[in-house]
């Protein structure tokens, strides 16, 4: 299965502790194989 990762960081907090759209994106990146889906996209943005 295919799949588009959308990534938002809705609070300054967020970025500030580090959960930044880099970090989700990453993590992304761990948890399709895992899920045995294929991330075809990638968006996202700040708040």
């Amino acid at each position: 299965m295919n799949v588009t990762s959308y990534v938002q960081v809705s609070k300054a907090g967020q970025a500030k502790d580090g959960y930044c759209l880099l970090f989700q994106r990453e993590e992304s990146e761990v948890d399709c194989p895992r899920i045995h889906v294929k991330r075809r996209s990638f968006y996202g943005g700040l708040y």
